[in-house]
């Protein structure tokens, strides 16, 4: 009797052993299999966090673009021009002299003045006589009409007292002649043109 009992001891004892020895490796295996979770959970996230940083790697370019703009340029035209034209002429000789008419006007100077057209157009023409003596001055014209080549003397004469003495100067000019002539003029134009331009753009890798 007292023999069976110590046989149930040692089994019960064995059975005891056992059943914790399956217990301790119930525990470390789940303990291992929680351990790997969290680290299989913690490689995925990086490598979560490391895909968005790739994603998010962005940097600003300067991209090229074709576009029209306007500006202002010069163009040259012709246009009809006129102005006026006075003849080419020539002084061929001026001189005074004192002359006396009796019967006439009495005494006087004579200013003559010969002008030559030296131009190839015939056209009017003002001798101007600016007379002055000591005590007064005064002023006469005489107009003629010149052909090209022509000569033709101009007269004034100036009544005056005895011993008064006389001096004269003259100009001479055409009457205008209006004439017309193409000149090159530029003008302001507004024109296009096609240019390449620069915009920034942010680029993401």
């Amino acid at each position: 009797m007292a023999k069976k009992e110590k046989d149930n001891g040692a089994r019960n004892l064995i059975l005891g052993i056992v059943i914790g020895v399956i217990i301790i490796g119930a525990i470390f295996m789940i303990y291992n299999s929680s351990i790997n979770n969290s680290t299989s959970s913690f490689g995925s996230q990086d490598s979560s966090s490391q895909s968005e940083n790739s994603k998010n790697s962005c940097r600003d370019i300067e991209v090229p673009y074709q576009d029209t703009e306007t500006y202002i340029d010069q163009e040259a035209y012709q246009d009809l021009e006129y102005y006026d034209y006075y003849l080419k002429l020539e002084k061929i000789l001026a001189y005074t002299q004192e002359r006396l008419e009796v019967l006439g006007r009495g005494l006087y100077d004579e200013a003559r003045v010969d002008i030559k057209n030296i131009d190839n157009i015939g056209e009017w023409v003002t001798v101007t006589f600016y007379w002055k003596t000591i005590s007064k001055e005064w002023e006469d014209t005489d107009r003629q009409f010149i052909e090209p080549g022509e000569t033709i003397r101009f007269i004034s004469v100036y009544d005056k007292d005895a011993g008064e003495d006389t001096t004269f100067s003259y100009t001479y000019k055409s009457d205008a002649i209006e004439k017309s002539k193409y000149v090159t003029k530029y003008r302001d134009v507004q024109k296009t043109r096609a240019v390449t331009k620069y915009k920034t753009e942010t680029q993401c890798d």
